[in-house]
């Protein structure tokens, strides 16, 4: 009896399903709109071609520079003594400040020695022109009453030709020449500096012996700053020097305005660059090593127009629409910029893809935004 029942149920549950799946199957499915071809084709943003006369921007980078920088070398064997400006690195000194002192007492005494038996010669010469040429005898007792120990010997007196025979003869000629080279080895004990500036490297220290020859260090010329930069061949012909360079240092928060000072005229082998040198302003608050950006113009470019640089194909092409069909350009490139490009080669009042169209080929049906 219950499995009667059980056999009933299932029954009417199969009943019940086949209706309600014959209802679904019976109700019409709504209808899909079926895509125009009209809406398939892509809708581009337009520019008309208008080509001018254009100054380029460049972008560049570099390194600010010393303009000068001058190596010190030992000339003199000796011992260096300390010095009121430490020679070290990044220290600063003013013009005259002595940068380094070799000991020259052994140099001084020689020189002093030879000085005072040239006096005695001098004596003995203004002995024998009293009694041979009295009227000589004046300017050579001037001439010994301004010398000084530990000074340059002053010029020798002006003399006819029988004085200048006995000045000969005497050795006394010969004697004048040889201490000037004496007082002139003198001053090599010591370095003074030749202008306002740092020290950019330092080689010795105090109490250490160094011998002729023997880098010192390097100073610079902070008055004077430099950047070197590099731009390409194809931007370099429309560079000229004098222009105007906007310089930002973003380490220091500094911007200057320099001026293009040099065009190489070779190019770099390694990089096919060509390099130029940019100067800063006088009394210009920067430190050398510091990297900048610059930023330029070029000469006015004529029949060219500015493109962004996405919308060019191979580096050759670019496309544009005529009859709402796309149409390849062929074009060339005049000039690279940051994100734009000066180009050549475009119909004039033509039409030109203002934005790049994925997927894009000559011949692509396209239809242009109002």
């Amino acid at each position: 009896m219950i499995q009667s029942v059980t056999w009933a149920r299932l029954s009417l549950v199969c009943i019940a399903l086949t209706l309600v799946g014959a209802y679904w199957l019976g109700t019409p499915m709504p209808d899909r709109a079926t895509p125009s071809i009209a809406s398939r084709i892509p809708s581009v943003s337009t520019q008309l071609v208008v080509t001018g006369n254009h100054q380029g921007s460049l972008q560049l980078y570099g390194q600010i520079n010393a303009l000068e920088t001058v190596d010190l070398v030992a000339a003199v064997p000796g011992v260096i003594q300390p010095t009121r400006v430490q020679f070290q690195s990044g220290i600063p000194f003013k013009k005259g400040d002595i940068l380094i002192a070799i000991d020259n007492r052994e140099q001084r005494y020689q020189l002093n020695a030879a000085t005072s038996a040239f006096m005695t010669r001098i004596i003995q010469l203004i002995a024998e022109l009293d009694i041979d040429y009295p009227d000589q005898a004046p300017p050579w007792r001037q001439f010994l009453s301004q010398i000084q120990l530990d000074q340059p010997l002053p010029e020798l007196p002006n003399s006819d030709t029988r004085i200048h025979y006995r000045l000969a003869a005497l050795g006394i000629l010969s004697d004048y020449y040889a201490i000037q080279k004496q007082a002139v080895v003198l001053e090599k004990y010591t370095v003074m500096a030749p202008f306002d500036g740092a020290v950019k490297t330092s080689a010795v220290r105090p109490n250490t012996y160094v011998s002729p020859g023997q880098p010192l260090g390097t100073i610079m010329d902070l008055s004077q700053l430099q950047v070197h930069s590099a731009v390409r061949v194809e931007q370099a012909q429309f560079l000229d020097t004098q222009r105007q360079v906007q310089v930002q240092a973003t380490a220091l928060g500094q911007t200057w305005v320099g001026t293009l000072n040099a065009i190489n005229a070779n190019i770099d082998p390694t990089t096919q660059s060509v390099p130029i040198t940019v100067t800063l302003p006088p009394k210009t608050n920067a430190r050398d090593g510091t990297h900048v950006a610059m930023t330029t113009t070029t000469q006015p470019i004529p029949n060219v127009m500015r493109i962004d640089q996405n919308l060019l194909i191979n580096n050759t092409t670019v496309y544009g629409v005529d009859a709402n069909t796309l149409v390849a350009y062929p074009v060339t490139v005049v000039l690279r910029e940051t994100d734009t490009l000066l180009v050549r080669g475009l119909p004039n009042n033509g039409v030109l893809l203002s934005q790049p169209v994925p997927g894009a080929y000559a011949g692509m049906p396209v239809q242009t935004t109002p």
